[in-house]
This record gives C-alpha cells, sequence and structure tokens, in this order.
C-alpha cells in the first residue's frame, strides 16, 4: 500500500572562506621555532601533506628549525562546514659559515700598517666584540696608524647571509714591542793598547737566529757599516787603527714571523789617545864624596821615574828625580827608566805614556894622587917632585911652610 507523501527539506551552507593567515618572515636556524597564527573559527592545522593533523588553535607552535622551505596548512570550520585550506610558507635559513680571518703583525711605531683578511667580501668588519661599532665590508681591513699603540689590537669580523649571522670571529693585529738593548760604556784607549771588543747586550725580546745588531763606526767623513746575523760584538780591529774619537752607534734589528723590527739607535765613544812626547833627560856624572845631585828632565808634571840600580827611591814621579837624603852611593853607573804620561781621566789617575827613555848617573871615583921625591933636601939644594900622571887628569899643587922657593 503507498502511503501519502511527506516533504523533505535540507539546507545548503555555504564553505567558509579559508582563514587569514599572519605572515611568517624567514628565520635562521639559530632562532625559536616559530609560532603560526591563523584568524578565523574552530581553526585545523595539517602538516606539508595536507592530511595530517597537526593543531587546532588558532596559534600553532612549531618545532622544525632545520634548513629549508617550511608549509604548513590550516582552515576554519562554521556551522559544521570547513573551508579551504590556507598556506604559509617561510623559510629556515642555514646559519653562515664563519669568516676565515688572517690576522698580521707590525712593528711598534711602523706607520705603515699591514692589512687584515677575511675570505669573503661580504663579512663586515667591527672594532668591538659585540659587533656594534661598525668599520667596513670587504676581504680587508687596514687600521689607521692612529688606531694602534704599543700592544695589540683585537678586530671583529662577522658574516652576513640571508640576513642570518655567523659567529663573530676576531682577528688579531699583532705589534710586536719595539726592540731594547745595551751596548758598552764609552771607552778610552792608548794607541798601544789592544782593541777593545763591543758588546751589546740586555736584549728585549730576546735575540733569535735571525736577528741581528747593525754597528756603525764613524770618525770624521768616514763611516764603517757591520751589519751580519748574531754579531752581537764587535772588535774593530781594522777599523780603530789610529788616534781620535770614533763615534759607534748600534742598532738591534729583532726579526719575528718575517717582519724586521729596529730598535732606537744608541751610540758611545771609542777614544783611541796618543803616546806622551818622550822626557828629554841628561845623564851626570858626580865625584865619589861629592853631594848627590837630584835628576832632571824635560816633560810634564806627570812624568815616572824607576830606578834600576838599587838607589831610592824606587818609583818618583815629576819631572825630577830626588834622592833619598842620606844616601851613599858607591862608585859605578845608576840607571834609571822615565816617561811621561798624558792623564785623560784625572778622577782615577789614567793616562798615555811616552816611549820609555833611560838615563844614568855615574859616580866616579876619588883621585888617588902618589907623589915620588925625597922626602927631605938640603938648604939651597933644588928638588923636583912628581906625580904618576892619568889621562885627562888635572893636578893643583900646594906648598906649605916659610923659607922655599918654588914653581908649580
Amino acid at each position: 500500500c503507498e502511503g501519502p507523501t511527506a516533504p523533505a527539506k535540507f539546507k545548503i551552507k555555504p564553505l567558509p572562506s579559508a582563514p587569514v593567515m599572519t605572515n611568517q618572515p624567514n628565520i635562521c636556524e639559530y632562532d625559536a621555532a616559530p609560532i603560526l597564527h591563523a584568524g578565523g573559527e574552530n581553526i585545523t592545522w595539517y602538516d606539508n601533506d595536507k592530511v595530517t593533523v597537526i593543531g587546532s588553535e588558532t596559534e600553532y607552535q612549531t618545532t622544525d628549525i632545520t634548513t629549508g622551505t617550511k608549509r604548513y596548512y590550516a582552515t576554519q570550520t562554521v556551522d559544521g562546514c570547513e573551508g579551504q585550506q590556507a598556506t604559509i610558507t617561510y623559510v629556515v635559513n642555514a646559519k653562515p659559515a664563519n669568516p676565515e680571518v688572517q690576522g698580521a703583525n707590525v712593528c711598534e711605531g711602523d706607520e705603515e700598517i699591514p692589512s687584515l683578511t677575511t675570505n669573503m667580501s661580504m663579512d663586515k668588519w667591527y672594532a668591538d666584540e659585540s659587533a656594534l661599532t661598525y668599520l667596513t665590508t670587504g676581504y680587508t681591513y687596514t687600521p689607521a696608524f692612529s688606531e694602534v699603540g704599543n700592544s695589540d689590537k683585537t678586530y671583529y669580523v662577522q658574516r652576513e647571509l640571508n640576513n642570518c649571522l655567523s659567529d663573530i670571529m676576531p682577528v688579531v693585529l699583532h705589534v710586536v714591542p719595539k726592540p731594547r738593548f745595551a751596548i758598552s760604556n764609552d771607552t778610552t784607549l792608548c794607541i798601544y793598547d789592544d782593541v777593545v771588543t763591543l758588546e751589546a747586550f740586555n736584549f728585549s725580546p730576546a735575540m733569535n737566529d735571525e736577528s741581528s745588531v747593525k754597528w756603525q763606526i764613524k770618525k770624521g767623513n768616514v763611516t764603517r757599516i757591520f751589519d751580519e746575523e748574531e754579531n752581537h760584538t764587535l772588535t774593530p780591529v781594522t777599523v780603530i787603527t789610529s788616534e781620535g774619537d770614533y763615534a759607534v752607534s748600534a742598532t738591534y734589528k729583532y726579526v719575528y714571523d718575517n717582519i724586521y723590527c729596529t730598535s732606537d739607535t744608541i751610540g758611545m765613544k771609542y777614544s783611541i789617545k796618543g803616546r806622551a812626547r818622550t822626557p828629554i833627560v841628561f845623564s851626570s856624572v858626580i865625584c865619589q864624596g861629592d853631594e848627590i845631585k837630584d835628576l832632571r828632565a824635560l816633560g810634564s808634571p806627570n812624568m815616572v821615574w824607576g830606578s834600576l840600580d838599587g838607589t831610592m827611591p824606587v818609583v818618583a814621579y815629576g819631572q825630577k828625580y830626588e834622592f833619598q837624603k842620606g844616601q851613599v852611593l858607591d862608585t859605578g853607573t845608576y840607571r834609571f827608566v822615565i816617561y811621561d804620561q798624558n792623564i785623560y781621566d784625572t778622577e782615577n789617575n789614567l793616562g798615555c805614556k811616552s816611549e820609555v827613555d833611560t838615563v844614568s848617573m855615574t859616580v866616579a871615583p876619588a883621585a888617588k894622587t902618589k907623589l915620588f921625591g925625597k922626602d927631605s933636601v938640603c938648604v939651597s939644594a933644588n928638588e923636583q917632585y912628581y906625580t904618576q900622571f892619568t889621562k885627562e887628569s888635572s893636578y893643583f899643587w900646594n906648598v906649605t911652610g916659610g923659607h922655599l922657593n918654588y914653581s908649580k
């Protein structure tokens, strides 16, 4: 049996629009995983496959921060109808590789400053470790002279790629301290002395195998240079050959990582003094029993006498040799040496000697006269008396008594 017809009614509801997605900027792999935002009702989040449901709130906390392009989808449901999917896309960019930097060395005080380098032109240079004080962009940075003092200076390099930053890499300008050292004090010698070796010492930094000292010796308009490795001593026998003042200077060249750093030049005076003039002396002869007379010489008050044959004093000083009072000398020849001095250091009584000369004093024996003749004669008789003659001697006759006629 067929019953009555019943009406059937239904309502076709429209699908809701896709939710409004908040734009998500690209991020870097070291950033926090972003929170995505969708505007609408009853939001459902879908993974990249558009099927797997991963969330049901207006916000979705992502967890994937591996590098690459990320896509997520979301729908809204109104009156039980789920609308079309909306897409949100962003990129997780890789952290740039760190700059490969290369420092440099410079000598303290050098005006020509070497460049510091990195390996990519996009790299940025900064003056501080927080990368706030920007200096320049590029492969190199050359510090200004005014930036460099007497100690190491550190700069910083950072790479930016796709708005992502590398680590901040330090790069050091190593400042090699100005070398310092000392040399021998001023030296004064006499022309007959051995040449003294000049010495450099107290090197800072310590001398290494490649370092050296450059010596320079100047007299008048003539200059000799000695520049050899490791010559921290110098014996200038071929240069200092005559009297006069020589200006000696030295410079320490310290080698560090193939750069030469030089000290300030320091100097000393090397003086060669000539001999004093040889004294003018006169030998003398006295007779035994005569008063001993002092010996004299022409020269300066700095003359030195030396007795070779026992007279006293053994050593005397000045322009005369004064014999010790009460001294009795036997017959014979007494020798003395004498030299003069040019005193160049009065405080320490140092001087240059003359050639040594000799002088003598001879004590001649007293004459011994023997008379020949009678010891008595008759009145009015003639008698002759005589003595034995010695060559170069003189004889003086004296007759005493009365009633005599005589001739000498």
